[in-house]
């Protein structure tokens, strides 16, 4: 059987497996990136991307973006029946580094990072390529076999240090090595629908919260076009009445979204995101490390999925470039301590948000935690930015 080295695999080629494979380059190490779809670039999803994320971003990859980029959003609002309850502009924020936070199409930011990994002379990337079997997990010597999904070549060995399962909520590398999750389901509906934007439409997202749900509209990626999360206690997905519930949320905060709304929603798709958390025992199991979905996977409320995934990824790749003996393991852990604290308790806010609605001794959900949603964790926002620091002076090798 075929056998190959490389100093970490990389399963999975997500935005947050792509981050860390480019940290990891930019140190001089050798990585595989296995990735199950043909072309992974091809992806529906949303990302919103936190002014933290577009400074990862930026400086890493040299993403191009401005305040006047379709999807731009310079704040967030939220709306109660009794009113307004809360307005964060992101310019208000001390240390910003960004004025506005950008949502994306998933598939196009995929397909930018891709491109800049791939000029890297030192990462290989197997697409169409599924995990067979985890032979070794230590640390500084681990080995899964692979072939590709087409079943045109036979099964080969992919040897390395380390192995990070960057493959989702439902992560098969995780299950391979052995690492116990429970995903949990929300017991309410979370649907997606797009609409015309209205003329002179504000950039800001907006959280219109009552008794029968929620609905947040999203400038959207797509020119013209916004975006609503419609979250919902029923039971069942009938159009004509999901529409009448997202118009009647929406009309006494947002009058002129809500009339806009009778005409553009009508005939429209409508898309079951279907909310699920990941919580696992653990983030490494041996020379196994589970990174983003597959270690935390969250709620789309607030859109921190995909940034607290690339955020870990830049110091997870920071730690496994120092080498893969036992500095290395230590530090791994150390970080989950710092880290899992907080990734689950935003994820219990994200579940008494996401299915308690409003009732009228609520209080606004946004206003507590809106600097941590744009700036990232407190205690590791120093760590951050001196890692963004570095890697941007330091030329791949």
């Amino acid at each position: 059987m075929k056998s190959t080295y490389s100093d970490v695999v990389v399963v999975g080629a997500g935005p947050a497996g792509l981050v860390l494979s480019e940290v990891l380059a930019r140190a001089g190490l050798g990585v595989t990136i296995v990735e199950r779809q043909t072309d992974p670039t091809q992806s529906s999803q949303g990302a919103l991307l936190q002014p933290v994320t577009l400074d990862l971003l930026g400086r890493l990859f040299g993403l191009p973006h401005s305040m006047s980029d379709s999807g731009s959003v310079v704040g967030i609002e939220e709306v109660a029946p009794c009113g307004r309850i809360f307005t964060g502009y992101f310019s208000q924020l001390s240390a910003t580094p960004t004025d506005y936070a950008v949502n994306v199409s998933q598939g196009e930011l995929r397909a930018f990072l891709l491109d800049r990994v791939l000029r890297a002379p030192s990462v290989t990337v197997r697409t169409g390529t599924t995990i067979v079997r985890l032979d070794e997990d230590r640390p500084g010597r681990c080995s899964i076999v692979v072939s590709d999904v087409a079943g045109d070549r036979g099964a080969e060995i992919l040897r390395s240090s380390w192995i990070v399962a960057a493959d989702g909520k439902a992560s098969a590398t995780r299950k391979l090595a052995d690492i116990d999750a429970v995903l949990s389901d929300f017991p309410h509906r979370l649907y997606l629908l797009s609409m015309p934007t209205p003329a002179a439409y504000p950039q800001l997202i907006r959280a219109h919260r009552n008794d029968k749900g929620m609905v947040t509209t999203v400038p959207g990626g797509s020119p013209g076009r916004t975006y609503l999360f419609v979250h919902t206690l029923m039971d069942d997905s009938d159009p004509v009445a999901l529409i009448a519930d997202t118009v009647s949320a929406v009309r006494a905060g947002d009058p002129r979204l809500a009339g806009a709304a009778v005409d553009g929603l009508a005939g429209c798709r409508i898309v079951d995101l279907r909310p699920q958390l990941v919580h696992t025992r653990s983030w490494r199991q041996n020379g196994v490390v589970l990174l983003g979905d597959s270690a935390h996977g969250m709620h789309n409320i607030g859109g921190q999925g995909i940034n607290t995934s690339m955020q870990d990824a830049l110091v997870l790749g920071a730690i496994l470039a120092c080498g893969d003996g036992d500095e290395s393991i230590y530090r791994v852990d150390e970080f989950e301590g710092v880290r899992r604290p907080y990734i689950e308790g935003l994820q219990r806010a994200q579940s008494e948000l996401g299915s308690g609605f409003w009732s009228s001794d609520a209080a606004s959900w946004f206003a507590p935690r809106f600097e941590e949603l744009s700036l990232g964790q407190r205690d590791l926002r120093t760590r951050l930015a001196a890692l963004l620091a570095e890697r941007r002076g330091c030329p791949r090798r």
